[in-house]
Parts: C-alpha cells; structure tokens; sequence
C-alpha cells in the first residue's frame, strides 16, 4: 500500500478527480436506470397523493436528473475541502508538518472507496433483492449497522446515523490516516489518532446536524 500512495505524487490530480466523479456518475446512473422506475414512486407516494401529483413529481425528478450529475463533481470538491479543513486544523494544533494541498490529496484519493458500497447496491437490487421498494432502495447502506435493525420500526431520524456506522467510513478513516502519515513521515498510530479526531468529529457533528434537519421537517 506504500507503494501505491508514494505513485500517487505522479498521478495528474486532475485526471483522478475526472476518474473519481465519472465512475460516481456511471455507478449513480445505472442504479436509476436499472433499478428505479415509475412504478416505484407511484406505489411509494401511492398512499399520499393523487396520480397526478406523482405524476408531476415524477416528471420533476426526470427533469432535472441531470442537475445532480452535474453537483457531483462539486459534492467531492465540498466534501474534500471540508475534511481537508477539520484534519489541517487538528494538524496544526498538534504541530504536524504537512500542507493543506497533501491533506486534499490524501482526502480525495480515500473517496474512492465509497464507490465500492454503491457498486454493492447495485449488485444487491440488480441480482439478489430484485423485489423491492423506493423505501428499500434509499435506506440500504452495505455493511451498515442498519442493516441489523428492521427500519420500518425505527424512527426516521435514526437511519442516516445507522447508515453512517458501516465497514467504508472505517476504511476511509485508515486509508486517509495511512496516506497522510505517509505525506507527513509521521507514524500510523498518530495519524489515526488525527484523523479520528478530526474527521471523527465532524462527521458526528454532521450527523446531529442531519438528524437535527430530519426530525424538524417530518412533522
């Protein structure tokens, strides 16, 4: 894994990040072209709203599909420089040399393992679970926590907790402490130790703020 980091300082930046938010676009628009049809959002909103209101929020969503290939790249961009703020701070409080740009870098090149949870979902609806609803499809995380619980008896506010509690967001943590001790010549434990801190800290922040916005506009 050295090896592979220290080739990275090689790669164009640029080049990576166009890989990054086109298997993003590919993964995302399979699973709707695949998995998500207009029977879907009829049986979901079934019990709730006319035909032809479903209809016009069936046409809305078919409208504007593109606008969220488009934020992709600008959903890296945010998410990177965010992490890339909290892990800098932390890394100048505790006096470690590294820059902001090494810390971006390392960030973005961990993303790259949250293709593999949306690849699994995919491939789970695609050939396993092929009976299924809009709610099944949007509160399926790989490797969850939430996947041990029924979420039909949960409170809405606990799934995106849940769903944050899964094998990827640990990879993701040890991926991007492993590249940044590479970057700062700092050894494993102490940038584990940084990036839970960091990244730890503001993802739980996150999630209250998540959990905070759900319980707000479900009533």
């Amino acid at each position: 894994m050295r090896s592979f980091f220290v080739s990275l300082s090689g790669v164009n930046k640029a080049l990576y990040f166009l890989f990054l938010c086109l298997s993003t676009i590919m993964v995302t628009f399979a699973g709707r072209t695949l998995l998500i049809s207009d029977d879907l959002y009829f049986e979901f909103y079934g019990d709730q709203l006319s035909y032809e209101r479903i209809t016009e929020i069936v046409y809305m969503i078919q409208k504007w599909e593109w606008a969220s290939y488009v934020l992709i790249p600008v959903y890296y961009l945010v998410k990177v420089f965010l992490v890339g703020i909290c892990i800098y701070i932390g890394a100048v409080v505790i006096a470690v040399d590294i820059s902001f740009r090494k810390i971006f870098e390392m960030a973005l090149v961990a993303e790259a393992i949250f293709l593999v949870p949306s690849t699994l979902k995919l491939l789970w609806f695609a050939f396993f679970q092929t009976t299924y609803t809009l709610s099944e499809i949007q509160k399926f995380y790989p490797l969850s926590i939430l996947n041990f619980f029924d979420t039909e008896l949960l409170d809405v506010w606990l799934i995106y907790p849940l769903q944050l509690l899964n094998i990827f967001e640990i990879a993701y943590l040890l991926i991007l402490a492993y590249g940044l001790s590479i970057a700062a010549q700092a050894s494993y434990k102490s940038m584990i130790r940084l990036t839970a801190c960091t990244y730890g800290t503001g993802l739980f922040i996150w999630a209250l703020a998540i959990m905070f916005l759900t319980v707000t506009f479900s009533f």
